[in-house]
């Protein structure tokens, strides 16, 4: 875990999602980082009983579905990455990872930078544990405050996600993340949702200014057994890293578990997809460690 030294009275920054404005500072005072067998008799042979066959499937499922709401001005469409065996295997349950696109993107867009391709090959090479990866279409560009998404993710979606596929129970076993005004959501949703999410993932996070004055006192006020894990990562040209730098010396200052990777990279897709092994080897060892 990377740490920074506190920093003394600092005004958290929070700025329109997707819409990043300001130069990034350097990054001196954050680091990188880094059966029962019968006996046979002289007239009878003993029973054998054919072990089912252990599933060979390499290659994960994309399944898809939609939450129909007047709450919401587009239906929220959703996309389902089910590790290879989940049909095969129909006893496990599994853990499951929330995540959200960025802003002017659809559910798609962490399918388009390698998502499924992507822990297909770490599940081949044991690096993660099987779980299952939801992925939510946002289609607006307002604040949390102005639209309903939060209820609709909250109460319509996770029930609706619970009831149609096999997934572990309690906040251990989940975790939410996002890139750009994704990771926005993530941390916005996460924090004012512990009992819900064990772990968050903020890639490149573009938050909300209408949270500027809650999300400090939401992390104050975390309760003991469910303040979650954080992650957060940046490029060295990300146009809002010096506020990405202030929300984690913000966590860091309150005694929370988390990492913060400083990259080289930028503010877009081909940023992402280049770390895109890191983000799913940390849910995924989080996963494994706390089942």
């Amino acid at each position: 875990m990377i740490r920074t030294k506190p920093i003394l009275l600092m005004l958290l920054l929070l700025f329109a999602a997707c819409a990043p404005v300001g130069a990034p500072l350097p990054p001196s005072a954050l680091p990188a980082s880094t059966r029962t067998n019968l006996p046979a008799t002289a007239t009878s042979l003993p029973i054998l009983t054919a072990a089912a066959p252990a599933c060979r499937e390499t290659v994960g499922a994309i399944d898809a579905g939609v939450i129909e709401t007047d709450l919401l001005d587009k239906p929220m469409r959703y996309c389902v990455y089910l590790p290879p065996c989940y049909a095969a295997d129909a006893e496990t349950r599994y853990p499951v990872l929330y995540l959200l696109h960025g802003q002017s993107f659809d559910e798609t867009q962490w399918l388009r930078i390698g998502l499924a391709g992507e822990m297909d090959t770490l599940l081949a090479a044991a690096e993660i544990p099987r779980f299952v990866v939801v992925l939510p279409f946002d289609y607006s560009y307002k604040q949390p405050t102005q639209y309903p998404f939060e209820e609709v993710f909250i109460k319509l979606l996770l029930p609706k996600i619970k009831q149609d596929y096999r997934l572990r129970p309690g906040r251990a076993s989940a975790a939410i993340g996002g890139l750009s005004r994704g990771g926005a959501w993530a941390l916005y949703l996460g924090s004012r949702h512990p009992d819900l999410f064990g772990f968050i993932g903020a890639h490149s996070p573009a938050l909300f200014y209408a949270d500027m004055g809650a999300f400090p006192l939401r992390l104050r006020d975390l309760p003991d057994g469910q303040k979650p894990l954080f992650y957060l990562d940046a490029g060295d040209n990300d146009p809002d890293l010096d506020l990405i730098q202030q929300v984690v010396t913000l966590i860091d200052s309150q005694n929370l578990e988390y990492e913060w990777h400083y990259n080289l990279g930028f503010h877009n897709e081909a940023y992402w997809s280049a770390h895109l092994a890191d983000y799913l080897r940390w849910y995924g060892d989080n996963f494994r460690n706390r089942q």
